[in-house]
C-alpha cells in the first residue's frame, strides 16, 4: 500500500468506526470496498428493505451518521477524510451494486482528537423508561446552538414536558404498525430474543432492550408471523398496550427533541445525519438516553413526498398533519422539514448486554485494487 495511502491497520478502525454508526433496527445494511485509492461504501437493499420504506430515507440518515463517524475516528490517524455521495435525488434503489459514498484520505498534521470520539462506543438507542431531567439544562441550548452553524439543518427541543396533543398523536403513528402489520413484521426479524441469537448474528436488537416485558418478549418471539394474526391481537388488547408503553416512555422524557431540514435533497438529509449523531453521543455522554421516534417523523416526510406505500386513508390525514403539529410544537418554519424526532432523559447506563452488536470488520470489509 502506498505510502500517501492509510495503512491496511488504519483502514480497518476507519470501518470499525463506521460501523458503530446506528442503522435502522441495527440492520447494518453497508458494506465497504477499499480500490487502492478510496474507501467505497455500499447499500445492501435486502438488508434495508422495509414495506414503510420512504426511498431509504432511514438508511441516507445512517450513512450521514457513519460519515461523521469515519471523520471521528479520522481526527486520530493522521488522515483527513473527503467524502463524495453518489445519490441521485430518486429511485435510490437502482444504485444496487454500486457505490453511496466514496472517501479519499489525504494526510493531516492535525492530531488532535475529536472530543466526541471517546463516546462513540457507548452511543445507543435506549427504549427504557426515562428519570426526567431538566428541559433547561444549558446543553439543550448548546445543542440547539450548534446545528445553527449548518446552513440546512435545525435541532430544536420542547422547553417543557411533552404536550397531551403531541403525545396522543405520536402514539396514533405509532398504531400504523397494527394496521399494516407487514411493517412490524418485517422489524420483528431484526430481534434476537436470546443470547446465542445476539452472538451468532451481531446485528439486530437484542430483546432485553425492547423495554417489554418477559412475557411480551415471549409473545413475540412465539407468535407466528401472520399479518392477520397480529391484525388480531391488536383488535384485542395489543394497541392499548403499546398504547400504554408508548406514553410511559414519552411521560418520563425531560423533552423531545426534532431535527429539521430545508434541503431535502439526499445531501440534506446525509448532512443532517451527521449532525444527528454528533447531538446523540452529546446526550449519551451527558447521561441522558436517546431514542428515536422515526415513524412520526420519517413516514410522514415520506407520506407528504408520495415516497412510501399506499396507507390507510386516516393514516395519509394522520401523517400530513403531523407536519403541521411538529411544526408548531418545535417552533420551525414552514421551508422546514421534520425528519427525526426523539425522546431524551437522564437514565442509568444502558447493561451492556442490552447493547447492539456489530459483525466483524471482515465481514464486511474488502480489498479490491482496481
Amino acid at each position: 500500500m502506498s505510502e500517501n495511502q492509510p495503512s491496511h491497520d488504519v483502514l480497518h478502525r476507519l470501518v470499525h468506526a463506521a460501523m458503530l454508526a446506528p442503522t435502522a433496527e441495527n440492520c447494518q445494511p453497508f458494506s465497504f470496498v477499499w480500490n487502492g485509492k478510496s474507501l467505497d461504501v455500499h447499500h445492501n437493499v435486502e438488508r434495508a428493505a422495509h414495506p414503510l420504506s420512504c426511498n431509504f430515507l432511514t438508511s441516507q440518515i445512517a450513512l450521514g451518521c457513519l460519515m461523521e463517524a469515519i471523520a471521528l475516528q479520522s481526527s486520530v490517524e493522521s488522515w483527513s477524510p473527503h467524502f463524495s455521495l453518489h445519490l441521485p435525488d430518486q429511485l435510490i434503489d437502482s444504485l444496487e451494486g454500486n457505490p453511496w459514498l466514496s472517501v479519499r484520505f489525504e494526510p493531516s498534521t492535525s492530531h488532535e482528537a475529536d472530543p466526541l470520539l471517546e463516546g462513540l462506543p457507548f452511543r445507543c438507542t435506549d427504549r427504557r423508561v426515562y428519570q426526567g431531567g431538566d428541559p433547561a439544562d444549558p446543553l439543550l441550548a448548546s445543542l440547539e446552538a450548534d446545528s445553527s452553524d449548518c446552513d440546512s439543518t435545525a435541532l430544536r427541543f420542547l422547553s417543557t414536558a411533552p404536550p397531551k396533543e403531541l403525545v396522543k398523536h405520536i402514539v396514533a403513528c405509532d398504531e400504523l404498525f397494527w394496521h399494516k402489520p407487514e411493517g412490524a413484521l418485517s422489524a420483528l426479524k431484526w430481534i434476537r430474543f436470546d443470547d446465542e441469537q445476539v452472538s451468532s448474528t451481531q446485528d439486530g436488537v437484542s430483546g432485553g432492550n425492547l423495554a417489554f416485558s418477559r412475557l411480551e418478549t415471549e409473545v413475540l418471539r412465539w407468535m407466528p408471523r401472520s399479518a392477520s394474526l397480529f391484525r388480531t391481537m391488536g383488535t384485542f388488547g395489543g394497541k392499548v398496550v403499546y398504547g400504554y408503553r408508548v406514553t410511559q416512555q414519552l411521560r418520563s422524557a425531560c423533552t423531545l427533541g426534532c431535527f429539521a431540514t430545508s434541503d431535502l435533497s439526499p445531501q440534506g438529509i446525509v448532512q443532517a445525519g451527521r449532525r444527528i449523531l454528533r447531538a446523540w453521543i452529546r446526550l449519551n455522554m451527558a447521561g441522558y438516553g436517546f431514542h428515536p421516534y422515526s415513524m412520526v417523523s420519517m413516514v410522514a416526510l415520506g407520506a407528504q413526498h408520495q415516497l412510501t406505500g399506499p396507507l390507510p386513508v386516516n393514516f395519509q390525514r394522520l401523517f400530513r398533519e403531523g407536519q403541521t403539529l411538529l411544526r408548531r410544537h418545535f417552533g420551525l418554519g414552514p421551508s422546514q422539514s421534520p425528519i427525526w424526532l426523539f425522546r431524551a432523559g437522564k437514565v442509568d447506563p444502558l447493561p451492556k448486554k442490552h447493547r447492539t452488536l456489530r459483525r466483524p470488520v471482515q465481514e464486511v470489509f474488502s480489498y479490491e485494487p482496481a
